[in-house]
């Protein structure tokens, strides 16, 4: 059964001591700043901490599988709903942007939890703006960074027609379509249990067994993340959709001055079908995995 613990936000240079470990905890703690922040915390008991940043359609919430996953290698797992999604609130902090608001409200919750060491980033999709834009800003408390088919500023690739096609898409849903777009979850569910049939999967880390994950556990976070994307309306969607195609990362990054980033691309996924990703994965000195099939909008 999930928990639910009103925080108040931790003084500089000290541990927020009131974040007791549990196997999955949702917590709500105060920024300094005044605003809410919720988050999970799984496996609170893990050694090693592992970030987690969702993409815009995805959220905190992990399947069942990811979880066990996570304790067999001695990671705790901190899962924040970024400002908007579900119970963080969505107004940015004074005089800055939405991205500096999420990497700021990121850095807040590291040190809360008082995580032992650097973390692991851990990225889908659009969540790479915020846990590359983290590790720059924060190279002591980012060991290295796992992007699962990341999505890179608009600025390095160009007018890729298939990236803004699907964000349109999803954006129509959300706005026009919140019902349909909260369902569709549910149909792949259906789906999987009549026919065996496995069209998306849940969240994927490098040397687990994609086909292991492939359960109704991952439809049912997946259902999750759908509503705590549209917890506040459609606009938190759109908000991150104009993030993601703007050109967030600073013009000169030098390689020296990021973690080890290890860049994981899927057969299937139509983000990485593009020239330009490539040039801008070898920019930054990003390792290339290819997995097996999967789809970043329901990868969180």
């Amino acid at each position: 059964m999930t928990r639910v613990a009103a925080l108040a936000p931790a003084q500089a240079g000290n541990t927020d001591h009131s974040l007791k470990p549990d196997n999955t905890i949702t917590q709500i703690r105060q920024l300094s700043d005044g605003r809410q922040q919720e988050f999970n915390l799984y496996n609170g008991t893990g050694k090693r901490t592992l970030m987690l940043f969702h993409c815009l359609a995805g959220g905190k919430h992990l399947s069942d599988e990811t979880v066990a996953w996570a304790k067999s290698q001695n990671f705790r797992v901190l899962s924040p709903s970024r400002a908007g999604f579900s119970r963080s609130e969505s107004s940015q902090r004074n005089g800055a942007s939405l991205l500096q608001t999420h990497v700021q409200d990121t850095a807040e919750l590291v040190q809360a939890v008082g995580a032992a060491g650097p973390v692991t980033a851990v990225c889908f999709g659009t969540g790479f703006s915020v846990a590359l834009s983290y590790a720059i800003a924060h190279p002591q408390r980012c060991r290295d960074l796992v992007a699962i088919n990341p999505i890179p500023p608009m600025s390095a690739i160009g007018k890729a027609s298939n990236l803004k096609g699907s964000f349109k898409v999803g954006n129509m849903a959300a706005k026009y379509a919140p019902v349909s777009f909260k369902a569709l979850p549910n149909y792949h569910a259906r789906m999987h249990r009549a026919t065996r049939e496995t069209r998306t999967s849940p969240t994927v880390l490098p040397g687990y067994d994609l086909k292991a994950l492939e359960t109704v556990s991952g439809y049912a976070a997946f259902k999750q993340n759908a509503d705590d994307a549209l917890s506040n309306g459609p606009d938190t969607i759109w908000s991150e959709a104009s993030l993601s195609l703007s050109d967030w990362l600073p013009s000169q990054v030098r390689q020296n001055s990021l973690p080890r980033i290890i860049w994981v691309e899927t057969a299937d996924s139509p983000f990485t079908q593009n020239g330009a990703f490539e040039d801008f994965r070898k920019s930054i000195g990003a390792d290339l995995i290819k997995v097996d099939r999967t789809f970043p909008l329901y990868a969180s």
